[in-house]
């Protein structure tokens, strides 16, 4: 990780409070990007982009299971409330943001896994 967006991220950490044993909990590092889920921020090269609640939450969700299948069930779940208000032109449009949000850095892809879900990697 560059050294300044390891100091941005720490200047963060301070400034919001965030206990050192929390910080586990909410940032995670993918490649070099950062991203805070208790504040729905992607910190890139190009700039802090601000994530829609859903956005986040899918987000956090691929980032906790890093390089596993996350089911599309499972995301209708979380994003959703359960599959009756789910649809998969909804879910493609998420996660067409979210790719175009993780463009700066190539090495952090989100994966379809045909006919299951997704999953994302850090090269």
């Amino acid at each position: 990780m560059p050294d300044e967006l390891h100091a941005y991220l720490q200047g963060l950490i301070k400034r919001t409070g965030i206990k050192s044993e929390e910080k586990s909990e909410n940032i995670y590092h993918l490649g070099t990007m950062g991203f805070d889920a208790k504040l729905q921020v992607l910190h890139t090269s190009n700039g802090d982009v601000h994530l829609s609640m859903r956005e986040a939450y899918l987000l956090e969700l691929l980032c906790k299971k890093m390089n596993q299948l996350v089911s599309k069930e499972e995301i209708a779940e979380l994003i959703w409330g359960g599959i009756k208000y789910y649809t998969q032109q909804r879910l493609d449009a998420f996660i067409y943001t979210l790719r175009k949000y993780l463009a700066p850095d190539p090495r952090v892809q989100i994966k379809t896994m045909r006919g299951t879900g997704y999953m994302m990697t850090v090269e």
